[in-house]
């Protein structure tokens, strides 16, 4: 397994680095809003205290001869599955058990046909095809990243896609991110690997518990470029509910008392419920940047923060891991979790007399 690219670069393996934004540190996160630290867990309430002394890092892109992708996403070169964490994220090494050497999915890959690919192409396969805040959090940048390190060169390539990919994310790459029908060859996973001639492939943004604060440029950049006007009633209090939505490809949980929370929400406190999955992308990227404070069980729906302004209120009920965490210390927001006791997992409950004092210090 190579767990270091510049290392497998210095024994003269075909790879090509080039650097898109030198290396930072990342931003340090806000303390939780003032009054809502006993509804986290304490591990949770050290880390927005903490002053963290995180290692730099840059974002780059590689260009890899001969490169064998497999599953989803993994890449392999001369015959070693590549394992850095700036290509690979810690929780795609944990689930496919890379510490003690790959799970069975992992090696069974090694018996699938392979179709070579001569155009150059960017590797955009993985979790961010499937789950909409994985798209948020890594094939978006890994998008924006390869564009900036080609854009001068005059490359031209294609985006190395799932066939599953499915409709919401083929018309975001379309309308959005001019990645067109034309610029995409589709990989079939279960049936298939491919040998790219010419792979490229995009560093994470989020290493080390912490995103690249070019991160915040990048964003900038591309909301300018769309041009996403107002909401024709800007709303400065939301509630992103998720009682309607279900993603298979998701961990399967529900709040069974939602609706009551959305309520006391709605009618105490000026809140508006918005189902997001039923706006566009540009309705969803407006509507976060223009809330003053934003509401809702944790998910993908609430990473859409990526674009809310420094200084917004984001309360999360729930929480899964660090990433709405390392959004808020991204964007400078304030975060607050009534996640104590709370266990997203299947169907739960949160005591709505918690909640209510929650709310009342999420607003105050």
């Amino acid at each position: 397994m190579i767990s270091d690219l510049t290392n497998a670069q210095a024994l003269g393996l075909p790879i090509l680095r080039h650097l898109v934004v030198p290396a930072a540190g990342g931003i340090q996160p806000l303390p939780l809003i003032s009054g809502t630290e006993c509804f986290a867990q304490e591990w949770l309430v050290n880390w927005h205290r903490e002053h963290h002394h995180w290692p730099e890092s840059d974002m780059a892109c590689y260009s890899i001869t001969n490169a064998v992708v497999s599953g989803a996403g993994q890449i392999w070169l001369d015959g070693q599955l590549i394992t850095s964490p700036e290509i690979m994220p810690p929780y795609v090494a944990q689930g496919l058990d890379i510490a003690n050497g790959g799970n069975e999915m992992l090696r069974g890959a090694g018996a699938l046909p392979v179709r070579t690919i001569e155009t150059p192409c960017l590797v955009a396969i993985g979790h961010g095809i499937r789950v909409y805040g994985h798209f948020l959090i890594e094939l978006l940048f890994r998008i924006l990243a390869a564009r900036r390190a080609y854009q001068t060169t005059g490359l031209r390539y294609r985006v190395l896609l799932d066939q599953a990919a499915p409709e919401w994310l083929l018309r975001i790459l379309d309308e959005y991110l001019e990645v067109r029908a034309s610029d995409i060859e589709f990989f079939q996973p279960e049936k298939e690997r491919v040998q790219l001639h010419h792979a490229i492939i995009s560093t994470t943004p989020l290493r080390d518990e912490r995103f690249h604060p070019a991160t915040n440029e990048m964003l900038a950049a591309l909301v300018d470029r769309l041009n996403i006007p107002c909401l024709e009633r800007p709303l400065r209090r939301v509630f992103i509910g998720r009682s309607g939505f279900s993603n298979p490809a998701a961990p399967n949980r529900t709040c069974v008392n939602e609706q009551n929370l959305i309520d006391t929400a709605v009618a105490d406190y000026g809140f508006t419920s918005v189902a997001i999955e039923t706006m566009s992308w540009s309705q969803q990227i407006a509507l976060f940047r223009d809330a003053e404070i934003v509401l809702g069980v944790a998910g993908s729906g609430l990473h859409n923060a990526l674009f809310s302004h420094p200084g917004s209120r984001l309360g999360s009920i729930g929480v899964m891991n660090l990433v709405q965490s390392q959004i808020g210390a991204l964007r400078g927001q304030h975060n607050a979790f009534l996640s104590k006791d709370i266990k997203l997992s299947g169907r739960f409950q949160v005591d709505e007399e918690t909640y209510q004092a929650f709310l009342e210090r999420v607003c105050a």
